[in-house]
Order: C-alpha cells, then structure tokens, then sequence
C-alpha cells in the first residue's frame, strides 16, 4: 500500500529563456499523474557556483508537492 509523500523539488535554469524553462517544468509537474503541485516559490536570479560557475546567472524555484511514489521510485 502507497502513502502520500510530501516532497521538496528545487528546479533551476541557466540557459536558454530561464524563466520559461520554470515555467515549463512546473507546467509539467502539475500536468503530470505523478506529483500533486501544492505550491510553489517565487524565483529566485543566483550566482553560478560549482561545475556551473563560468555560465550565465540561474534562475531557481522550489516545488512543494504530494506523491505516492516510493523514494526510489
């Protein structure tokens, strides 16, 4: 038997139309049989750091969402 899960996803763009690309995914998620969107975050423009940091500035959000997925899954 599934139970519902709450879930943290942290979505992020730097290429392209960033905020477009937010767009999409959060488009996706609440189209999706897979995630229950309950809410999102406003976005955020961010410094590239790590593997990205010679690219252009991010653009990230973060997703609050219900699932019955296993972890693994």
């Amino acid at each position: 038997m599934s139970t519902i899960q709450n879930i943290i996803i942290g979505i992020g763009s730097n290429l392209g139309n960033r905020f477009e690309n937010l767009q999409k995914a959060v488009f996706v998620a609440e189209k999706s049989n897979i995630f229950s969107v309950l809410q999102r975050s406003s976005v955020y423009e961010t410094s590239p750091w790590g593997w990205a940091e010679s690219g252009p500035d991010f653009y990230n959000a973060v997703l609050d969402v219900t699932s019955d997925l296993d972890p693994h899954e």
